[in-house]
């Protein structure tokens, strides 16, 4: 009788053996007469018994310098199996485990691909945005996250943010200047006296106003 080689993926380490040994789990070959147990799978891939070669790096991951199959880091990312490197995500966008995905509404990309909420005073209504939106002059909004303008608490009538947006409390909004003055004891807004000039600036008190000319105070 004649002796066959062992195929790709068995091996035989004995002899007077009938048959082969199949290569374990998580090992590979793909040699003929093979007499030594197969190459073990590098950390990240596997085979399964008899397996001619290892599963390949998936995308998302990258065969780093040591051989070894590893996930891209966040914001970076593989398209195919079996890279060497990964690859920067688009502005806009970060990845978790190696796939790259827009930020979500209420997210903006804070730098270096990394997706981070909304802070109080803006928001972002879109997806895969770089920058936030603030909101708009004699609103505020102490919302962390917010996705719509609409979470943006509106000043009353008779308050104003004097033209600044993004306002993150209700303390920026004002008792508006010429028409009213603040009450200094209950913060609240008075109409502004007979005789009084109340434009020297938002927000100021009884103390703060002049009389007009041909009023004395």
């Amino acid at each position: 009788a004649s002796c066959l080689p062992c195929i790709p993926g068995e091996f035989q380490n004995e002899t007077g053996k009938t048959e082969c040994k199949l290569c374990a789990e998580g090992s590979a070959s793909g040699e003929k007469n093979r007499t030594i147990p197969c190459d073990l799978c590098a950390s990240g891939r596997t085979a399964n018994p008899g397996s001619t070669a290892c599963s390949a790096c998936p995308a998302g991951k990258y065969i780093d310098t040591n051989n070894i199959c590893t996930t891209c880091n966040q914001g970076l990312f593989t398209s195919s199996q079996n890279q060497a490197s990964c690859q920067i995500c688009e502005s806009g966008e970060t990845s978790i485990g190696g796939i790259c995905a827009k930020c979500d509404v209420g997210q903006y990309d804070a730098g270096h691909r990394r997706c981070e909420k909304a802070p109080p005073g803006t928001y972002q209504d879109g997806k895969g945005e770089s920058t936030t939106k603030p909101c708009p002059k004699d609103t505020w909004s102490d919302v962390t996250g917010a996705t719509s303008n609409a979470q943006c608490i509106a000043c009353t009538a008779d308050r104003t943010t004097g033209g600044l947006s993004g306002s993150t409390s209700n303390i920026s909004c004002l008792c508006r200047a010429t028409e009213f003055y603040k009450d200094e004891y209950s913060s609240s807004c008075k109409p502004c006296p007979e005789g009084a000039d109340c434009s020297a600036k938002h927000g100021a008190t009884l103390g703060e106003i002049n009389a007009k000319s041909g009023f004395w105070r």
